[in-house]
């Protein structure tokens, strides 16, 4: 059994041509009455869509199942007259002696509507939890950005103009966004350019609304000829700032005595290690530990348990932790902990109220060469000062779980400074 190039369901057998359909997991061969692939290719396109519609569904009784396989058949049989008769006018030029009789219009199904291309999708897509979690997010997003119609009636201009109202979406980690829905963000006007979706999240729309377009036009689907999501933006995420010595400081003082402990140890965490927001916030007691060597306390970066996540492989290492952080009495503090030391808190109610903090301590949200400052801008400051302070590159990386080669990643992170 031979699979026909170009043409899915059909192969050929013995010089015959058959459907291949796979149902629950099972194959189920139909004979196409023909050994001509002009014939099977024309009744594979009069049944096409009957094809693309029942293979979405999961589960198909006996007798579902019976009565699908006998409208294909029945299909399949008008489909030969349908040839037929077409040839046979061709052949004896009917058309001039008598009326043109033509088959019966094949009654092509509505195309589906976004939202249940997206869907279909998401259920097809083999991405981790926290992707398909991502894809319904964006679902939602897109919704309520653009009016939800036939998957066919997209076109690139008008995803275009609905990619760029994104880009004026607000934060949604941020105060008072935080607490809006979706149907209320997409309402809201955002005028400072620090309260606004980043481009890197925007991206991540367009990319999935990328996967589901490619998905609709997937030969074996079908619901669309032609790819209209083809417009081009730049996502690139915007650099991120620095903050000086005379900032550090006014942020340290800022969480002498702050209103909750975890607003003080994440600060101190990022300001004198450069970890980043996501493995600060999963820290157990346990990546707590005493190097048996020196007898000095560091973090180990790594994932332990399934609630941990690191970015890649590089990032799994061993940070000595500051003396003064330790001066600040930060191992009494965490002796006294079990499990997650920050179990109160998620890494995105970090940056929400890091933006509020950073105002009351007046410091401005760039610094001085226009690039945005956020939590993260701690990471830029530590790489900036240890790099300025230390030669061996290589120790720096491991540190910051960048991987060691000839800077590239490293060197976007330092700055030029004063």
């Amino acid at each position: 059994m031979l699979a026909v190039a170009n043409f899915s369901y059909l192969y050929c057998r013995n010089k015959r041509y058959y459907l291949r359909l796979t149902i629950q997991n099972k194959q189920i061969w139909i004979s196409l009455k023909t050994d001509s692939l002009d014939i099977a290719v024309h009744i594979r396109s009069q049944i096409k869509s009957l094809l693309v519609n029942t293979l979405v569904i999961s589960k198909l009784n006996s007798c579902q199942l019976s009565n699908f396989l006998l409208t294909i058949k029945q299909k399949i049989d008008a489909a030969l007259i349908s040839f037929a008769c077409v040839s046979l006018q061709k052949d004896l030029d009917l058309n001039e002696v008598l009326p043109s009789v033509s088959p019966p219009a094949e009654q092509t199904s509505p195309k589906p509507k976004f939202s249940q291309v997206a869907k279909e999708s998401i259920l097809r897509s083999k991405a981790s939890l926290k992707g398909l979690e991502g894809y319904e997010r964006n679902l939602e997003i897109w919704t309520h950005m653009v009016k939800d119609k036939p998957i066919d009636q997209y076109t690139t201009r008008k995803i275009g103009q609905a990619i760029d109202r994104c880009f004026q979406l607000p934060a949604s980690n941020k105060s008072p966004y935080n607490r809006m829905s979706w149907k209320q963000s997409v309402k809201c006007k955002v005028s400072d350019q620090s309260d606004k979706v980043s481009r890197k999240s925007v991206g991540a729309i367009y990319t999935w609304l990328k996967s589901v377009f490619a998905f609709a036009c997937d030969e074996e689907i079908g619901y669309i000829e032609k790819n209209s999501c083809t417009i081009k933006r730049d996502f690139k995420a915007a650099t991120k700032g620095y903050f000086d010595d005379g900032e550090l400081k006014l942020m340290q003082e800022g969480v002498v005595n702050p209103e909750k402990s975890w607003h003080k140890w994440v600060t101190l965490i990022a300001m004198y290690h450069g970890m980043r927001r996501g493995e600060i916030c999963q820290l157990r007691r346990e990546d707590i530990q005493l190097d048996s060597k020196t007898q000095r306390p560091f973090f180990f970066v790594r994932s332990l348990v399934t609630e941990q996540n690191v970015k890649n492989a590089n990032s799994v290492r061993k940070i000595p932790i500051h003396r003064s952080v330790l001066s600040l009495g930060f191992m009494d503090w965490i002796n006294e902990k079990e499990g997650k030391i920050f179990e109160e808190i998620e890494a995105r109610a970090v940056t929400g109220w890091f933006s509020r903090f950073v105002t009351n301590c007046n410091v401005a949200g760039n610094d001085e060469y226009g690039n945005v400052r956020s939590f993260h801008s701690f990471r830029h400051s530590f790489i900036t000062k240890v790099r300025n302070a230390y030669p061996n590159l290589h120790h720096v990386q491991e540190v910051v779980g960048h991987k060691l080669q000839q800077g590239k990643t490293t060197d976007q992170y330092t700055h030029r400074i004063k």
